[in-house]
């Protein structure tokens, strides 16, 4: 689940790269963009609630979140504190309280942006800097459960 998160990242990363930054932007690559982006940011959560044995499913991010671990939550904290003063992503993005507005905006993006041509009439807001900052944070969380001392043995 891991790998096909980072798919979808690297997926999002080359839009946004190559038609999304360009000037003019193509705003034809939003859609894919955000699809990708929250598909990439829910597999995330699911691998890290995976890797603390727990099971998550649907595709809400707020509800996703919400019933992570404890353990899980305790990662990304970890992680949010590591790369808030480095990455070119963090933005203003410094607490788990600035990070859940990130989620509130995302929340339900990934079916929102797919079903766009069905609904016209909704607004829809996306946020790049935190949204791509988030992706970040959750792949950290999920690669540091991945991460395993080498047996050596005499």
């Amino acid at each position: 689940m891991f790998n096909q998160a980072n798919s979808f990242a690297e997926a999002s990363a080359d839009i946004f790269e190559k038609h999304i930054m360009k000037q003019p932007p193509n705003g034809a690559a939003m859609s894919p963009f955000v699809v990708n982006t929250t598909f990439a940011i829910e597999l995330f959560i699911k691998t890290l609630a995976m890797q603390h044995g727990k099971k998550l499913h649907g595709h809400e991010i707020k509800k996703l979140f919400r019933k992570l671990p404890g353990p899980g939550k305790d990662q990304i904290d970890r992680q949010l504190a590591r790369l808030a003063g480095t990455s070119k992503w963090a933005g203003g993005v410094k607490t788990m309280h600035d990070l859940q507005k990130v989620l509130e905006e995302i929340d339900t993006a990934f079916v929102d942006w797919r079903y766009l041509h069905e609904n016209t009439a909704k607004p829809l807001k996306i946020t790049f800097t935190p949204t791509i900052f988030l992706a970040e944070i959750l792949h950290a969380a999920c690669a540091e459960n991945l991460a395993s001392p080498v047996n050596v043995t005499p």
